[in-house]
């Protein structure tokens, strides 16, 4: 390599460090500027019914729009937003925070009813500037009293962007008044759950992911779109509780519907294996319910749940 080349060399390295240097110092040097996540478009839906359970749907968007003042092309927006953030959502009565009722204490291990939401803005949403953002909260899940209630939402969002810039934003909704209903005590007691070595379509059930094919099973209990509660067996064939059968309660809302969902969890997504429903209007207080129908992809199963009076 002659002097000329080692020159040209040496520039073109200057040249892209130097590059380097001026992006980090436009982003660095505009970021005192601060600006902000908005949550906006909030709405807060009463008495909002998902999958016969009823409870507050809370939906809204979070609008990254002063973010192009920093980073003002697009590439430099899709650099520093191409991670996770998180929103959480608050309920709180004037100034204090809901507690969880009974059972949803797993859910919540805070004390505190407080939902996470993960915000993974695409690119097309970046471009227009706003992330959606939805999340239902049944009623059961406040230990309030039934009747007349009153609460506000408080959301905080954070992260940080791609140039390890903390993110945030904050807003407080107005105040929803709405009438809690009362609640039952809904009872599960587990004895078994087992699947067939292969699903309904002859498929075996992890056959791509792992040199063992059983799968990884997911027992959950929901309301709405809520999972309250869930079991897990990693790579098993079967959910085994006949020797000390495993009793769960929690509080549902009068007329809610539960639904039990057992699947095959997956890190991208869960295959579904088998879902039953009980419908608590149909429901006799303290009289033991099961459902005895067939399911395509289980071997067997051996379940019961009753529900308490209304209070």
């Amino acid at each position: 390599m002659n002097k000329i080349e080692l020159s040209n060399m040496k520039m073109k390295t200057h040249a892209a460090l130097l590059s380097i240097f001026f992006i980090h110092f436009f982003v660095l040097s505009t970021w005192s500027q601060q600006p902000k996540v908005l949550i906006q478009d909030i709405v807060l839906q009463k008495d909002a019914v998902v999958k016969g359970a009823k409870g507050i749907q809370v939906s809204g968007n979070c609008n990254f729009q002063a973010f192009t003042a920093v980073y003002n092309n697009d590439s430099l927006m899709e650099i520093a937003f191409d991670d996770d953030f998180y929103l959480t959502i608050t309920p709180k009565m004037d100034t204090n925070e809901i507690e969880p009722a009974m059972g949803y204490n797993l859910v919540f291990p805070d004390k505190k009813v407080a939902v996470k939401l993960k915000v993974v803005p695409a690119t097309f949403e970046l471009m227009k500037g706003k992330v959606p953002f939805s999340t239902f909260i049944p009623y059961a899940a406040f230990k309030l009293d039934a009747g007349a209630q009153e609460l506000s939402f408080l959301f905080q969002f954070y992260g940080k962007d791609g140039f390890n810039n903390v993110v945030s934003g904050r807003a407080v909704s107005p105040k929803l008044a709405f009438e809690k209903p009362k609640t039952r005590v809904f009872e599960c007691k587990i004895d078994s759950l087992e699947v067939k070595q292969t699903d309904s379509k002859g498929q075996m059930w992890d056959p791509s992911l792992t040199t063992i094919d059983k799968p990884d099973l997911k027992f959950s209990f929901v309301l709405g779109d809520f999972r309250v509660n869930s079991i897990n067996k990693h790579s098993s064939y079967k959910i085994d509780y006949t020797q000390k059968p495993l009793v769960y309660r929690f509080l549902i809302s009068e007329n809610d519907e539960v639904y039990f969902y057992l699947a095959d969890e997956d890190e991208l997504f869960d295959d579904p294996i088998a879902n039953w429903k009980f419908n608590s209007t149909n429901m006799f207080d303290n009289v033991d319910y099961q459902q005895k129908q067939a399911k395509a992809n289980l071997k067997g199963f051996s379940f019961t749940c009753k529900v308490g009076p209304l209070k």
